[in-house]
């Protein structure tokens, strides 16, 4: 907000005129609520607020301050959900769900102004998120308003807390004060890293998270989706050599005449089949595997948040990694077998190590090996 003559290079508006290239929308509003009249491709809008004073609110302004409360609040969706999502989408995300503000400079009617937001919203979710099912993109969207309603509990809290030192970042009459809206999403973005750097890291400004990994063994092989999950630190402690992760059920095609892998938790009864429940206890996971790959395994020490135990691992003949940047080949690549879904959307069903991102051109190598990070 400002006031008439405050802003440089932006003359404020009087009651009733247009605004020039400077200001290309004119408004004569009281009380907060005017009509708003288009003029070229100006940014700013003006009229009478309450006590008579001259208001000038520019739109340029309102869409930067709109633009950061949706980039934070698509970010803590994305703590939310735990997905990672590259910088491209996750920008294209914020661009997308700051053009509501553009519609909404005419007051509406409540559930309307609702709809509008609602329809940015679930347009984003698709495009940022890419959920496969209904109910993943329920589960987005849902995680994406209770974000704005957590940046709205934030952004009051800074504001009644400020309220004794400064103004604040709404005046009176419901209009925005830039430099106080700006600071305390400023501020929310850094509570937002804190966390987000102790917890989780939904961001990967590489752009590549998700690949194809190609697993073989036997002469057998099977293609799924995985994810660079760059806080991935796991290791076998006695090589040192990074550990991926996959789904126990994604490769059961490469044991299919050995009877499977087993679900586990079947034991010695040599059971198969969905009746038998699934256990996460290592006991469980060798009593699944076919003798041939219980004779490889070994055990990988974990930690999480909360919780800490045993992973079985086995030594996979050959994998491979393909990504837009190109292919790695690995050559009997360590991975631990994980009884149940590692995504329970299904986007992808493996997670694999920073090592072994994909470069362009890089041959196949050890997967303990050093990775060649020059490029």
């Amino acid at each position: 907000m400002a006031r008439r003559g405050t802003a440089p290079g932006r003359p404020a508006l009087r009651p009733g005129r247009r605004a020039t290239r400077c200001g290309p929308v004119s408004a004569r509003a009281r009380g907060g609520t005017g009509r708003i009249v288009p003029v070229g491709a100006g940014l700013a809008a003006g009229g009478r607020g309450k006590g008579g004073r001259t208001v000038v609110v520019y739109a340029d302004l309102l869409w930067l301050i709109d633009f950061l409360s949706d980039a934070l609040a698509l970010w803590l969706a994305a703590y939310a959900l735990r997905r990672r999502i590259s910088l491209g989408r996750f920008l294209v995300g914020g661009l997308l769900l700051s053009g509501a503000v553009f519609f909404l400079f005419v007051p509406l009617p409540p559930l309307l102004a609702l709809f509008v937001r609602g329809a940015f919203a679930a347009a984003a979710v698709g495009l940022v998120f890419r959920p496969p099912s209904a109910g993943a993109f329920f589960r987005a969207l849902s995680a994406l308003l209770g974000a704005y309603a957590a940046v709205a509990g934030f952004a009051l809290m800074l504001d009644a807390l400020a309220a004794p030192v400064g103004p604040g970042a709404v005046t009176p009459e419901g209009f925005i004060r830039p430099l106080p809206a700006l600071s305390t999403l400023v501020a929310g973005f850094g509570v937002a890293a804190v966390l987000g750097r102790l917890h989780f890291q939904p961001l990967d400004v590489s752009g590549e998270t998700l690949v194809r990994l190609t697993l073989t063994e036997g002469g057998r092989s099977v293609t799924l989706s995985a994810l660079i999950d760059t806080g991935n630190h796991l290791a076998d402690p006695l090589s040192g050599e990074p550990v991926g992760l996959v789904a126990l059920a994604s490769v059961r095609p490469l044991f299919a005449d050995d009877g499977g892998p087993a679900r586990p938790g079947a034991g010695n009864d040599d059971r198969r089949g969905d009746e038998v429940s699934v256990g996460p206890s290592p006991e469980a996971v060798l009593s699944a595997l076919p003798e041939a790959l219980r004779r490889r395994a070994r055990l990988i020490p974990y930690r999480a948040v909360g919780a800490a135990g045993l992973l079985v691992a086995v030594r996979f003949a050959a994998a491979a990694v393909e990504g837009r940047r190109g292919r790695r080949a690995l050559q009997a690549p360590l991975f631990a077998l994980v009884p149940e879904a590692l995504d329970p959307d299904g986007v992808y069903a493996a997670v694999l190590p920073p090592a072994w991102r994909p470069a362009a051109s890089s041959p196949a190598r050890r997967s303990h090996e050093a990775p060649d990070v020059s490029r």
